[in-house]
């Protein structure tokens, strides 16, 4: 009974590891509960993980001095709280600074100095 107990956890560790690395699974949160699953559950929402990425780099770009390529952002997670938001870490390509950018299905992206210790600024990006 024990060896069902680790291989479901290597199995959840796997999932997450493959989760935040580009692949097809997101890291879902749910209260405080996580859960992997798989990015198609996600497709019929505005914001989805196909264009996730879309609305963060517009914000970045549209924001005052705002450029998303001096930017290496992480995988985005999932918070099922609301209509769901998207949570994603990143940091400067130059090693300095870290942000946190949160993505609401209206558009919305709001831009946080490190790990939300103070909102640099809000965007609302419309996708054409």
């Amino acid at each position: 009974m024990t060896n069902n107990v680790s291989d479901s956890n290597e199995t959840q560790t796997a999932a997450q590891e493959e989760a935040k690395d580009g692949s097809d699974t997101v890291i879902v949160h749910e209260g405080s509960s996580e859960r992997v699953a798989n990015k198609e559950e996600f497709s019929d929402l505005r914001v989805n993980r196909d264009n996730v990425f879309d609305y963060v780099i517009a914000a970045v770009n549209q924001s005052d001095g705002g450029d998303a390529s001096l930017i290496k952002f992480q995988q985005p997670e999932f918070s099922a709280q609301g209509n769901g938001l998207w949570n994603i870490a990143a940091n400067n390509k130059s090693g300095v600074g870290a942000y946190t950018f949160i993505v609401n299905q209206d558009g919305t992206v709001s831009i946080y100095n490190g790990t939300m210790d103070e909102k640099i600024d809000e965007q609302k990006v419309n996708l054409k």
